[in-house]
Order: structure tokens, then C-alpha cells, then sequence
């Protein structure tokens, strides 16, 4: 059954993770357990909640669903190509301090030193233990601390 007067975003990203021991390209919602949905409350409130799946709106206490400013939804909708959300990666300068956020190094926190010719790749200066070492590891697995 289909409802023309019914809108429905559900923006996904696709990022690395490491899963079994490498890296992987997965697909997420950007916003997990959550989607967006524009629609006449008064024809289709009672029937959405009700909807299989469906546990509550993100509303107030009496049930009535907050509304989502469009701005917010065009910006969302502006940053989707080929049906994914792109995220813009963190930029990192040479000196700035990291944290590894997945893999072997998950945890350990290290001195960012620059790219590699694989885009995806960056050295580290890894602080362990009053021992430093320099490490290759995923862009995608950093943070800044």
C-alpha cells in the first residue's frame, strides 16, 4: 500500500569498521533506530503509531511528535549522493593528539604525523607505555583527543 502524502527519510552512510580482524565498508543509518516522516498528523498519527516496528515518536510527554524544521531536513537531503550521507572526514594537522578508536590499537592515543600515499592511511606516533612508536593505521579508525 503506498501514501503519496507521506514522506519518508531514512538517510544512510556508508563508513570503515573494523570487523574479524579488518577493515570493512559497512552500510548505517545515520541516525540509528530513528527516521523522518512528514505527514498530516491528524489523517495518519493513529495509524503510524501503530505501525509494526514502530515504538514511539520523538515527542513530547503526551505523544505529540516533535516537528523537525525543514532547514534540517534540506540540510541532511543537500549531503546525499548516490543514496548515502557524505561525511565529511576529520581533518587532522601534523602534531595533533589522536585516539585509535577500533582495531588492535583501540583505546591507545598517539601524536597524528601525516598522510600516506594510500589516502586512507596515516602514521602515528603511538604513546604506550613510555615506549613511542610509529604505527600505519585506517584514517577512519582516529579521533582527535
Amino acid at each position: 500500500m503506498s501514501f503519496p502524502d507521506i514522506e519518508v527519510l531514512n538517510p544512510k552512510i556508508k563508513t570503515k569498521k573494523y570487523l574479524r580482524g579488518k577493515m570493512k565498508e559497512v552500510t548505517e543509518e545515520l541516525f540509528p533506530c530513528y527516521i523522518f516522516s512528514k505527514f498530516d498528523p491528524a489523517q495518519y498519527l493513529r495509524m503510524i503509531k501503530y505501525t509494526r516496528g514502530v515504538k514511539r515518536f520523538v515527542g513530547d510527554a503526551v505523544g505529540i511528535p516533535y516537528v523537525v524544521d525543514e532547514e534540517i531536513i534540506s540540510q541532511v537531503q543537500s549531503r546525499i549522493n548516490d543514496g548515502f550521507v557524505l561525511v565529511q572526514q576529520e581533518v587532522f594537522q601534523r602534531g595533533d593528539k589522536v585516539e585509535v578508536q577500533e582495531g588492535p590499537f583501540k583505546g591507545l592515543t598517539g601524536v597524528f604525523q601525516g598522510e600516506l600515499k594510500a589516502r586512507d592511511r596515516v602514521m602515528i606516533l603511538l604513546n604506550a607505555i613510555a615506549y613511542q612508536a610509529s604505527v600505519e593505521v585506517e584514517r577512519a579508525l582516529l579521533l582527535k583527543a
